[in-house]
């Protein structure tokens, strides 16, 4: 079974999202909201390939699939012992800078 391995970057996305949520709805929903991600992307050690290719940009020449949680997705990769998170992304914002941050995280150390 595969492992999940957290980008640093990834980790403060999703920190920054849910200290959003924490500030505009609560903390009860901030938690929900977390509880919520965290369950979905732990199910990818056993079914890694339950999110969406993305086919825009690739990861280290990895693909890079996409999993939706309510106004969150989360970015990934998948190596034979490891489900690389690579963005966690707030779909209310603009688009548009995805390709160019996961290009970033590609470009840099692990």
């Amino acid at each position: 079974m595969r492992v999940i391995r957290w980008l640093d970057s990834a980790e403060l996305d999703l920190t920054n999202i849910i200290r959003y949520i924490e500030v505009t709805f609560g903390t009860s929903t901030a938690s929900q909201v977390f509880d919520d991600i965290m369950l979905r992307v732990e199910a990818l050690c056993q079914f890694p390939y339950l999110g969406t290719f993305y086919p825009l940009v690739q990861y280290k020449g990895l693909k890079v699939y996409t999993l939706h949680e309510r106004h969150t997705r989360v970015f990934y990769s998948i190596t034979d012992s490891e489900i690389i998170i690579v963005l966690v992304w707030n779909n209310l914002k603009d688009d548009s800078a995805i390709v160019e941050l996961l290009s970033f995280a590609s470009q840099n150390p692990l």
